[in-house]
C-alpha cells in the first residue's frame, strides 16, 4: 500500500529499523517529505494492524549503479520487522546491491559479514536529510557468490 500523511508517525518506528541514529521526529519528517512530493512514495505493508514492511522510494537522477537510462526508481532502505523476514523473497534475486555513506561503520561491518563485497563509489549522493550529499560505497552480492559461501 501507498502510506499517507496519517500513517508517517507509525511508518517512522519501523523506518527506525535503518536509522536509529535520527529521533522519531526526524523521520516523520523525512517520511512526510517522501508522501508530499508527486515524485517519490513510501510503500508499506501493514499485517495485523502494524506495519512490517516498507521502503522510501524515489527518482534518481545521478549516477545508480549498472542502470544506463535515467531517471532511475531507488528505493532508499528496505525496513522488515525481524518477526517477518527469512521469508524466502531475497532468493528470487540475481544480485542484491547495498550500500552504505562514509563514516557508517556499522552498515559496512553488516554488509561485510552478509558477504557483500566492495564494488565502487559513488560522489555527491544525495541522502535522507535534505540538500546533504554524501559519498556513497556502493557493495553487492550475487546468487552465485551467496550460495557458494552457505
Amino acid at each position: 500500500m501507498r502510506a499517507e500523511l496519517v500513517d508517517a508517525g507509525y511508518f517512522s518506528a519501523l523506518v527506525r529499523i535503518l536509522w536509529p541514529e535520527h529521533t522519531l521526529e526526524e523521520l516523520v519528517e523525512i517520511i512526510v517529505r517522501y508522501i508530499n512530493s508527486e515524485n517519490s512514495a513510501v510503500l508499506a505493508e501493514v499485517e495485523n494492524g502494524q506495519y512490517v514492511r516498507g521502503t522510501l522510494c524515489c527518482p534518481r537522477h545521478d549516477y545508480v549503479e549498472r542502470c544506463k537510462t535515467r531517471p532511475v526508481g531507488y528505493l532508499e532502505g528496505v525496513s522488515i520487522r525481524e518477526e517477518y523476514r527469512h521469508r524466502g523473497i531475497a532468493r528470487k534475486l540475481n544480485i542484491i546491491w547495498c550500500g552504505y555513506f562514509d563514516g557508517n561503520e556499522k552498515s559496512k561491518r553488516v554488509q561485510d559479514k552478509c558477504g557483500f563485497h566492495y564494488h565502487h563509489k559513488a560522489y555527491d549522493v544525495p541522502c535522507a536529510i535534505e540538500g546533504v550529499l554524501r559519498t556513497e560505497h556502493i557493495t553487492c552480492l550475487s546468487r552465485e557468490e551467496w550460495q557458494s559461501a552457505r
